[in-house]
């Protein structure tokens, strides 16, 4: 079988693939379980560098496997430039973690102290240049081998990194597929943890403040939003310049129902960042849910003069409007909000339903109105063709309106109604006089 077959990848003079590979090749074939196969990927994964960094590109290299322990021990140790003599005793676990015992305890140390410096600048931590240097150019093979190993031990406990430098060293040592590592899901996504705001210029320890800051995050991310408000109260006594930590804070005050202190932490996070919607909708309902109206319909604007189909932004002026009964300015939002979203909203459906009856009752006061207005031309007006223009009124103005309000049906019975009682009302004032 060839190197690349062994590696599984085409043949390619790139060493970052090359490397990737062999991360790969090796996390499936660990040494202790099947040291043949290991020894295998480990000599095609040299003689690939070889290649690379010599130009033999077009070289072909066979990996042959005896099936004798014997020859097989030779081969390990030859790799490793072993001195021993040949043992006797066959090619087993025990054996292969000896000779990595002996050769990787060398490497440690050398590897950590590079890994370490480099991690422990938190300026250079966050720049994935830095990284690439480092794991690209500067680890030996045997580092390299140690790291892919080891890799998930060491960033499970040195894990405040920007998403960036997560994305490169996942795509190296593929970390975010071993079940051992803590943080797959800070690798697979960007959660917005920025160390853009920190400045070289000033005295501050950005290092222990990204480590709780980390962590506040870990806790508002599994729901536990007490811990993460004690989290961030000691990240503020470090660092009070980054909105993300006031951010969290805001949030896991509001789903602790506590308002007034989410409203500051939020107000706080928009000083710092006023570009962040999410923000805006969080201290909106917040103002919402302490019955200050005004303020939160203002943050719901806001947010839709940046995205006019928002649909939380939506709502929130749909529930400001309708606490504050001013129903005809609601009118537009309620369309806006039912055309995109057609499944629709237990709360806004039945603030709709009450804002319909309250547009109803409107309208039929005004039909109440025009009736009492009648009425009182009828009691004062007493001339023949006021009362036949009165009746005309009645009879055919006043059912049309009515019929537009409601079902036809029962507008011609209220219409039936009125006009009896008219009958009654003018036969009655005749009779008076």
């Amino acid at each position: 079988m060839d190197i690349w077959s062994i590696l599984g990848i085409e043949k390619t003079s790139d060493v970052k693939e090359i490397k990737r590979a062999y991360a790969k090749a090796v996390k499936k074939c660990h040494p202790e379980d099947d040291p043949e196969g290991f020894m295998q990927i480990r000599k095609a994964y040299e003689e690939a560098l070889e290649q690379a960094q010599t130009g033999r590109g077009n070289m072909e290299f066979q990996v042959f496997v005896d099936n004798s322990s014997e020859s097989n021990l030779d081969y390990f140790e030859d790799s490793f430039k072993e001195t021993t003599s040949k043992p006797e005793v066959s090619f087993d676990k025990v054996r292969i973690r000896r000779i990595l015992e002996k050769n990787f305890p060398k490497v440690k140390p050398q590897l950590l102290e590079k890994v370490e410096l480099l991690y422990n600048d938190i300026f250079k931590r966050r720049d994935v240049k830095c990284w690439q240097e480092l794991l690209n150019n500067e680890l030996t093979i045997d580092e390299y081998h140690y790291l892919t190993e080891n890799a998930w031990d060491f960033f499970n406990n040195n894990c405040v990194l920007p998403y960036e430098v997560w994305k490169f060293i996942d795509s190296e040592f593929s970390i975010s597929e071993d079940p051992r590592f803590r943080w797959a899901k800070f690798v697979m996504f960007d959660f917005g943890l920025p160390f853009d705001c920190f400045d070289s210029k000033l005295d501050i320890d950005y290092s222990n403040y990204a480590k709780y800051r980390f962590y506040a995050f870990e806790s508002f991310w599994s729901g536990n939003y007490q811990e993460t408000v004690k989290l961030v109260q000691d990240a503020e006594k470090i660092f009070n310049g980054d909105y993300f930590i006031y951010k969290i804070k805001g949030i896991s005050l509001y789903f602790l129902h506590n308002y007034d202190q989410a409203i500051e932490a939020l107000s706080k996070a928009l000083s710092l960042n006023d570009n962040d919607l999410e923000i805006l909708l969080y201290r909106g309902n917040a103002y919402l849910k302490c019955g200050q109206y005004k303020k939160a319909s203002i943050d719901f604007k806001i947010v839709l003069k940046k995205e006019k189909d928002n649909l939380e932004a939506l709502k929130g002026m749909i529930m400001c409007l309708c606490s504050m009964k001013k129903y005809g300015l609601a009118d537009k939002y309620f369309r806006s909000f039912i055309e995109k979203s057609p499944v629709g909203d237990i709360q806004v459906n039945i603030l709709f339903e009450k804002y319909e009856n309250e547009r109803l009752r409107g309208r039929l006061r005004k039909v109440i109105k025009y009736v009492k207005d009648v009425n009182y031309k009828i009691s004062t007006e007493h001339s023949i063709l006021s009362n036949i223009l009165v009746f005309v009124y009645c009879t055919v103005l006043i059912p049309i309106l009515v019929i537009s309000i409601f079902m036809p049906f029962l507008g011609l019975i209220f219409a039936g109604i009125i006009i009896a009682f008219y009958i009654i009302k003018y036969q009655s004032n005749k009779k008076n006089y």
